[in-house]
């Protein structure tokens, strides 16, 4: 976050409620292409936070009220367990992910140990800081009289649970937040690009996108939103600029962005050539477009569409949805009162649509954690509504409290959700720890004495007990589940649970596809867990039947 050496000049915004922070480059309006009042920089960005003192107190808050558990504590998500017992092999899957970015970022911030409690501290922290610069990024660009503070984006954002679930993977949540991050800072060095014109902000602005390409693909879908994102807050009321400067703008970032993804395909795909792989099945088979029929395609999209946006669920709420009402009310009398254009509709359209882009680009409804649009378009109606309101009350300082009020306790809702998330993880991973031990109790009934020679099996899945306070397992995605109740196939299940069973102290083998077959033939007749029977050896097969 640099910018080009320009002269620094007070900003005669007093008529927008503004003022420059010191230590912010002002731009000159002479030269200026585009409406920006400043460009972004290192300097600017502490100023922003010391600014703004008690927006940091309530967005640490929200984060810790949300993720405390997740921060301090060392219950396991799905994945790390493999993680832990076979790094090496999860590690080179990630290229075959198309994640080669993932894996690079971790060896060179000495995280390719996997460190559980710390990837889980590390998950909060990066999420907090990634949701400072996006609240940064817009305040270089809103135009709306009154005060922006910090928390109308960061509290929402922290606190959503499509994050959680996404976070929740703790052996990449730090990662993630460090490319959503990235996403902000490359926009960030596309605006001063078309205000400086100098060559290594373009620079920049590519190597931040693609490298944020490459630790998560879906952050494509947080840069296209956040660009539309920055376009409207930037022309918003501001008749000056022509259509054709606005189509102008629209271009340099759909250009940034085609050679900064252009430029993750080729480093993908040589990361593939140098480690002699292919791309995994896991993602050239999510895209349904080409192997289903378009009217398949069109009803599944249709049905997750009426899902998301009628709330259905944990992760998503009603309240978005009437957020998104008001906000496209307010683009339409705005745009019959002359204030702003078609071609500012037609954006705000496509951004109301933006937390869809995954279900559109794959043909399907996906993971509920790649749908990162989601609540990055929830926290910006949040901004952009109290924003406008302010603009309306010409900045009043009783519309501020009520909005920061009313920020607060749509935060404090969904931090009570998260919270739960990862209170239903610890209760399951403290329950998982028992039954593992129970297990391994059982077995050792059998006299087995040296494990390390034994081939463990795990048929069917175990059900989560858990409490009446957790969430129950048709109301979660993947985060919070049980470890043993987590069950795609007999390979997949057995795989997940030896590897949870050994990084609780045992050293059973893994199975062989044959080994499986041959302990499905023999499980039909055991009784189920716990019944008597229901471990048993057969050869050098250990079988657990739930």
């Amino acid at each position: 976050m640099t910018c080009a050496s320009t002269t620094e000049q007070t900003i005669d915004s007093i008529a927008k409620g503004k003022r420059k922070n010191p230590g912010e480059k002002s731009v000159d309006s002479t030269t200026s292409t585009f409406p920006l009042e400043r460009q972004y920089t290192v300097r600017g960005f502490m100023r922003f936070l010391r600014m703004n003192p008690w927006d940091m107190v309530l967005s640490t808050f929200l984060l810790l009220m949300g993720y405390e558990l997740k921060m301090f504590g060392n219950s396991y998500s799905i994945d790390t367990e493999a993680m832990i017992q076979v790094q090496s092999s999860l590690y080179r899957s990630w290229i075959g992910l198309e994640r080669f970015g993932l894996l690079l970022l971790k060896k060179m911030l000495g995280l390719y140990w996997y460190n559980n409690a710390l990837a889980s501290f590390l998950t909060a922290v990066c999420l907090l800081v990634a949701a400072l610069l996006w609240a940064y990024l817009f305040s270089g660009v809103t135009n709306f009289i009154g005060k922006y503070h910090p928390v109308y984006f960061v509290g929402p954002f922290v606190t959503s649970p499509v994050l959680a679930e996404m976070l929740g993977f703790s052996l990449m949540g730090a990662e993630v937040g460090i490319a959503i991050g990235f996403a902000a800072i490359a926009l960030m060095c596309l605006m001063d690009f078309v205000v400086s014109k100098k060559w290594w902000m373009g620079f920049l602005t590519v190597l931040f996108a693609t490298v944020s390409f490459s630790l998560y693909l879906a952050m494509v879908t947080v840069f296209i939103a956040g660009f539309a994102m920055v376009f409207i807050l930037l022309f918003w009321d501001n008749s000056k600029f022509t259509l054709a400067r606005r189509f102008v703008f629209i271009g340099v970032g759909a250009g940034f962005f085609c050679i900064s993804y252009l430029l993750y395909v080729v480093a993908n795909v040589c990361a593939l050539k140098i480690c002699h792989m292919t791309t995994n099945p896991y993602i050239s088979e999510q895209s349904r477009w080409g192997k289903d029929s378009v009217h398949h395609i069109l009803q599944s999209i249709s049905l997750h569409a009426a899902s998301l946006y009628s709330g259905k669920g944990i992760y998503y709420s009603k309240v978005f949805t009437c957020l998104l009402a008001l906000f496209i009310v307010i683009i339409l009398i705005s745009v019959f009162r002359h204030k702003v254009d078609v071609l500012t509709l037609i954006v705000s359209l496509c951004l109301c649509l933006s937390p869809m882009m995954m279900s559109i680009i794959l043909g399907s409804a996906p993971s509920v954690r790649t749908e990162m649009s989601y609540p990055l378009m929830f926290a910006f109606a949040v901004v952009f509504l109290v924003m406008w309101t302010s603009d309306l009350f010409n900045g009043k300082i009783a519309v501020k409290y009520v909005a920061v009020v009313l920020a607060f306790i749509l935060s404090w809702s969904q931090a009570l959700i998260v919270n739960r998330i990862f209170y239903t993880e610890a209760i399951n991973h403290q329950q998982d720890a028992e039954l593992a031990q129970d297990i391994r109790n059982r077995i050792d009934e059998l006299g087995v004495t040296d494990q390390s020679k034994e081939t463990l099996v795990f048929l069917n899945y175990h059900p989560s007990a858990c409490n009446s306070d957790c969430f129950t397992s048709d109301q979660l995605g993947l985060v919070g589940r049980s470890l043993f109740e987590v069950t795609v196939s007999p390979e997949q299940g057995t795989f997940v649970k030896t590897n949870f069973m050994n990084i609780m102290g045992n050293k059973f083998k893994q199975a062989s596809k044959p080994q499986l077959q041959s302990a499905e033939k023999v499980g039909a007749a055991m009784p189920h867990w716990p019944a008597p029977g229901s471990v048993a050896k057969k050869g050098d097969l250990i079988i657990v039947n739930f």
